[in-house]
């Protein structure tokens, strides 16, 4: 998943792998943010 942020040629070779790993960072954001309102996991900056 991270791959994507540090290679470079990703991003010029497939978009698509890059729009695929935002959906993916963006689900993974949203869990997070409601387990921590939820106050099932500690979260720092809620």
């Amino acid at each position: 998943m991270f791959g994507i942020l540090f290679n470079k040629r990703a991003f010029v070779t497939s978009p698509a792998d890059l729009v695929k790993g935002l959906i993916i960072g963006f689900i993974i954001g949203a869990v997070l943010v409601y387990l921590g309102a939820k106050k099932i996991i500690p979260l720092p900056f809620l």
